[in-house]
């Protein structure tokens, strides 16, 4: 009698446990709030490398689910009509000063020469010249003029009363570019991933020192003057598939003799949305990092730098579905000047669950190493594909690798220090 008791408690115990388990992976949301189902995709790539074009299969190693809310975004100030990445919304902190501080002798002395007070905003951003060429400068914004700096020794390139900006401008598509009207002066054209932030330094300091509303259109064809400001050019904005081209930035520019237009590289499809795309980097001269540097390149406008010290990373990707796809995978092309590797990370039948309308799906991939070349930066691009070959999404990033030069120079002169 006691064994049929003990073989009894321990078939209880077992079915109290799957019960348990169950209950955590079908617990149901309230009803209240929207929701939607995240699948979490754990993927390894393998150890194996090849020099030339290789492809490589992982398959997926862990799956668990869980239930996630839906983010409700705050309306913001490009009144709906632009498309925006959902990661800047959770995972973008603001904080105006990003080069220097306002007791930087850089700012002090551009100050001290005209009469300026408060550092609203700085900056490294990428600005188009007239012959559409692309430079990175520094971006100031103060309480009276916007200043842009040479990002090497610092020279004033060029410095425009803030009562001379009479619009800004920015397309309806998910690109990092923005235009800056300049009353009887040829306009600017900067490319940055904080836009949002300089439109709302700009917003608020003309409208407390100049009691005027700064007008911000949202628009893929308007007038802009570039070149000359007695000539208004034509822009147009449009998406457009890239990936056979090598615009390392996501973006081409097109310039004519009375018109600009930009072409954005976008693949996306009704059935899956991207949301975004992180890297953490693992620094292989830190054994044992604090925090792993993350890295936001969903719609990455910019060549991301990397640490020499940099050895690989981990890949995160996010996405939503709204129909049942058969044999998906995800391919990664990393190109460089000196060849090129495709891996592949199949994912099955990413399926929508009872009753659900939309289902989103994390996928992490992991131990890629970083690739360098003397003769080029590199350029990921990331697709998700299905069994039939259509590309449901598409999405590139480019990075270089700084040169180990300047951490050389430290390690000396900390070395000659002691003898000093």
């Amino acid at each position: 009698m006691s064994e049929a008791n003990q073989q009894q408690q321990q078939q209880q115990q077992s079915s109290s446990t799957a019960a348990a388990a169950t209950t955590t992976t079908e617990q149901q949301p309230p009803q209240e709030t929207p929701t939607s189902t995240c699948t979490t995709v754990t993927a390894t790539a393998p150890t194996n490398e090849v020099n030339n074009t290789t492809t490589e299969t992982t398959e997926t190693t862990e799956t668990t689910e869980t239930i996630v809310n839906e983010k409700t975004e705050n309306a913001d100030l490009y009144m709906g009509k632009k498309q925006r990445s959902t990661a800047s919304f959770r995972y973008r902190k603001t904080s105006g000063h990003y080069r220097f501080n306002e007791n930087s002798p850089i700012i002090q002395n551009l100050f001290k020469q005209n009469n300026d007070q408060i550092l609203l905003f700085n900056a490294e951003v990428v600005q188009v010249n007239s012959k559409m060429k692309q430079h990175k400068r520094i971006l100031i914004v103060s309480e009276k003029f916007l200043y842009t700096l040479n990002v090497r020794n610092y020279k004033l390139k060029r410095m425009v009363s803030l009562d001379m900006i009479s619009q800004l401008t920015v397309s309806e598509l998910n690109d990092n570019f923005l235009f800056l009207h300049v009353s009887g002066a040829p306009g600017f054209i900067f490319r940055t991933d904080k836009k949002t932030e300089v439109i709302t330094v700009l917003e608020n300091v003309i409208t407390e020192a100049d009691a005027r509303e700064l007008p911000l259109v949202v628009s893929n064809e308007f007038k802009f003057a570039h070149w000359k400001y007695e000539e208004m050019l034509s822009v147009s904005f449009q998406y457009g598939d890239l990936s056979h081209s090598r615009a390392v930035n996501n973006a081409v520019i097109e310039a004519h003799k009375d018109r600009i237009s930009f072409k954005i590289h976008h693949v996306s499809s009704s059935e899956c949305k991207l949301e975004s795309i992180f890297l953490d980097m693992v620094d292989s001269d830190n054994d044992t990092p604090e925090k792993d540097q993350r890295i936001e390149v969903t719609t990455s406008s910019e060549v991301i730098p990397i640490s020499s010290s940099v050895s690989e990373y981990s890949m995160f990707i996010r996405f939503h579905i709204t129909e049942n796809i058969e044999g998906a995978f995800v391919e990664e092309k990393i190109e460089t000047a000196s060849g090129n590797q495709v891996w592949v990370t199949k994912l099955g039948n990413l399926n929508l669950e009872a009753e659900q309308k939309i289902r989103s799906f994390d996928v992490k991939i992991e131990n890629r190493k970083i690739k360098s070349s003397r003769l080029s930066d590199t350029i990921v691009s990331v697709r998700l594909v299905d069994e039939k070959k259509r590309v449901l999404f598409d999405s590139r990033f480019t990075y270089a690798v700084q040169s180990k030069r300047g951490k050389r120079v430290a390690a000396l002169s900390k070395l000659f220090s002691r003898f000093a």
